[in-house]
């Protein structure tokens, strides 16, 4: 996956934060996207601004404000890090207080039952062919069964 191309007056900034972020030993890979989306919008709101301010934050926050809140948390605390990152080689910026947005959410996990397992898997099983993939009704099996005998996140599979 490709790193954005940052095109505002704070492009070399984002790319000496991830290639800091990186140097650690951090992938940063979502967060880079997510600094990205940062970027096409101070372009595109904030062009001639060369410090991360609370005006172009605000914004961010507002942009992101329709969003879940796992996912505004995720697309905050990329913002966050970079606006220490800033302050700490001695530019200014506005760093978003802890607490915007509130705490994760977190999910109870949910235990199925054999008979829930096998109702599933039988569902599933009843896949269709479809007119826009005549493979949907092999995949599907195979990838929830993928998913669910080796443990692994919804999102995984695709990177296999």
């Amino acid at each position: 996956m490709a790193d954005p191309v940052f095109c505002s007056k704070l492009s070399t900034d984002f790319e000496s934060f991830i290639t800091q972020k990186r140097a650690a030993g951090y992938p940063y890979i979502t967060s880079a996207k997510v600094l990205g989306y940062l970027d096409v919008m101070i372009a595109e709101k904030f062009p001639n601004s060369e410090a991360l301010s609370k005006e172009i934050c605000d914004a961010w926050i507002e942009a992101c404000s329709r969003l879940h809140q796992n996912t505004l948390l995720r697309r905050v605390t990329p913002v966050r890090q970079f606006a220490k990152y800033l302050v700490g080689t001695g530019k200014g910026a506005y760093i978003i207080p802890c607490g915007i947005p509130h705490k994760q959410i977190r999910y109870d996990a949910h235990i199925f039952t054999k008979a829930e397992i096998k109702a599933f898997f039988g569902s599933i099983d009843q896949c269709k062919k479809s007119p826009f993939s005549q493979w949907r009704c092999y995949v599907i099996p195979v990838i929830f069964r993928l998913l669910y005998t080796c443990g692994l996140r919804s999102i995984e599979p695709q990177e296999i």
